[in-house]
């Protein structure tokens, strides 16, 4: 019996939409940056260092409000140069510098930007205010970026070293600035090696930049084996910067093969003007912003890094699942409280139950396969699971929003001989009936009685086909224990077609073999061949099918393979169970039988 429009859906709905997202997500990050504090700062990409130097304050001031009339008439320029605070910025010209590079930072939608300026840390804390100021008269930009602090030192073997850190070691860094640079211009006359024994030993992250474009492996670097074997060194080496990701393999396969390090590859923007502040774009997943998010993201490199923009395939996925509880402290899943309903949203790109035994996470992996494709194994998982009420999925599928609402059924409300007895089993109430549980009755039952499945429209809930959007939204899925238990039987056949062939039939073979004549079984085994092909054909279509949406995690091959034994015509012809010796009339199957051919 499908119930009417549960009012609880749009509770559900209102919980899930207002919910902070607490999960990670991919952040659009730049690194190595400079600002008006490196003593190369340009501005503009079509000026050079000396025509950013040349520049007045009013030919700036005009080129910012360019195209901003009304922003122009709100802050006239003698207004706004007096109002510059001088313990941030030296001038006006350095003030209205870090304002251009804050709006193309803010119109390029960018959340996390390190500065590395050349020798210093004070660019850093100028843009920080540049960009609060402007996000405070503009709240149309998208995001506030977080700004890092960071460092490139002209080492003395003139490799550039990247130091990124948290404002805490500040004073750390900017103390061995003081003590071991020549000057902001001329860089450190340290070596390499020992500004990132520095760093290491600060627990500061740090890399070689833009490493591509060193000559530290030709004879002009005039360095020594033994240097660049302790600089290379694995445990000196985690992380290396490059300006353009192209060369990513070819140093990598170097750098093992010659000093047995294995780094993960930071692109570098290195940008000294506002207009390049769309290339060498990286990604970083975490949750809130932080210099540790973007630590441990970078730790986690595998899989919190990504050197392009992730995409989210098929932009379909769980979005959450909200699950009622019963009255009588009888539901297992429940919020932190104990009290309350419970429910939990989910990551549309990766997600991970942990917990210790008996929290919860069979259990919810249970409810969320019911729920989708109202399958249950057992009739003891389904008991279990009516200890709980409704059952609310919402569920994005090709970027439309869809809530599933499954009702489990209160086996305590009537006094019922059997929980089959709620699932079609018995309707007459019969005395000493035989119940047998069938996971697919059950399916059948709860789909067509307890499920009803809305489409969300511009806040609004439409009652659907549930059976055609159901089907789209639940394919079986499979894990790695359950391939290794199939796989060395014949059941893997079996697992691999329920899997892979929902819907769809594999042809069998069909093709029948009749001659009398050794020249006519010849023709035949040409005939024999082009039906092979076609059948190949037709099977790969098939599979080929299922491979594309699982790519990088499983693949299915199918060759047709010619293995030809020497044939026994004393056992073929004379054996009780020959298949000659009945008959001349052989299928297809039988003739790959007597042949051991593979299809």
């Amino acid at each position: 019996m499908v119930k009417k429009f549960n009012k609880k859906i749009e509770t559900v709905y209102r919980v899930f939409s207002e919910e902070k997202v607490s999960f990670g997500v991919f952040h659009k990050t730049l690194i190595h940056l400079h600002t008006p504090a490196s003593h190369d700062y340009k501005l503009f990409s079509n000026w050079t260092e000396d025509e950013y130097k040349a520049a007045t304050n009013e030919q700036l001031y005009e080129l910012f409000f360019n195209n901003k009339i009304e922003l122009k008439k709100r802050f006239p320029m003698d207004e706004l140069a007096s109002s510059v605070d001088d313990s941030f910025f030296v001038d006006f010209k350095e003030y209205i510098s870090y304002l251009f590079l804050a709006e193309s930072i803010l119109q390029n939608e960018l959340e996390i930007v390190v500065v590395t300026d050349h020798n210093t840390t004070k660019g850093v804390e100028k843009l920080q205010k540049a960009v609060s100021i402007l996000k405070a008269n503009n709240r149309n930009y998208k995001y506030h970026p977080h700004i890092l602090y960071g460092v490139e030192i002209s080492a003395a073997d003139k490799l550039h070293i990247v130091g990124i850190f948290d404002d805490n070691k500040k004073e750390v860094v900017n103390k061995w600035l003081d003590e071991n640079l020549l000057s902001t211009e001329e860089g450190s006359y340290q070596h390499s090696l020992t500004i990132m024994n520095f760093f290491n030993e600060n627990k500061i992250l740090n890399y070689i930049a833009h490493f591509n474009t060193s000559n530290i492996f030709t004879k002009k670097a005039q360095l020594s084996g033994a240097y660049k074997k302790s600089l290379f060194s694995p445990t000196q080496i985690k992380f290396m910067g490059v300006n353009k990701a192209e060369v990513i393999p070819g140093l990598f396969n170097k750098l093992l093969r010659d000093f047995s390090c294995r780094p993960n590859f930071i692109l570098d923007n290195d940008s000294h003007d506002i207009d390049g502040l769309d290339k060498n774009i990286m990604w970083f997943k975490g949750g809130k912003l932080s210099f540790q998010m973007f630590e441990e993201a970078l730790l986690d490199y595998e899989v919190s890094v990504s050197l392009e923009q992730p995409k989210i395939e098929g932009n379909s996925y769980i979005k959450g699942v909200y699950v009622e509880k019963r009255r009588g402290n009888r539901s297992f899943l429940l919020d932190k409280s104990k009290e309350k309903d419970f429910y939990i949203s989910f990551s549309p790109s990766l997600n991970c139950l942990i917990g210790g035994r008996g929290t919860g996470k069979s259990t919810l992996i249970d409810i969320l396969q019911f729920a989708l494709s109202q399958y249950c194994d057992k009739q003891s998982k389904l008991e279990f699971m009516c200890n709980h009420a409704n059952i609310f999925i919402l569920y994005v599928l090709d970027n439309v929003e869809y809530i599933i609402e499954v009702s489990l059924p209160d086996v305590l409300q009537e006094n019922k001989d059997n929980i089959l007895q709620y699932y079609g089993q018995n309707l007459e109430d019969k005395f000493s009936y035989h119940y047998i549980y069938n996971s697919l009755s059950i399916r059948e039952w709860t789909r067509s009685q307890y499920t009803n499945v809305y489409k969300v429209e511009s806040g609004k809930f439409k009652s659907i086909d549930k059976n055609k959007v159901l089907d789209k939204m639940f394919d079986r899925r499979y894990s790695v224990n359950e391939l290794v238990r199939t796989a060395d039987g014949e059941k893997i056949t079996e697992f691999i077609s329920d899997l892979m062939l929902k819907n769809k039939n594999l042809p069998n073979p069909n093709y029948g073999l009749r001659t009398q004549k050794l020249e006519s079984f010849v023709a035949k085994l040409n005939e024999l061949d082009e039906y092979r092909k076609q059948r190949k054909e037709s099977i790969l279509e098939i599979i080929d099918d299922f491979n594309k949406t699982q790519v990088g995690k499983l693949r299915i091959c199918y060759e047709q393979v010619d293995s030809w034994e020497e044939l026994r015509l004393e056992s073929v012809l004379f054996d009780s169970d020959s298949l000659l010796s009945s008959s001349f009339d052989m299928t297809l199957s039988q003739v790959f039988r007597v042949t051991n051919v593979e299809f």
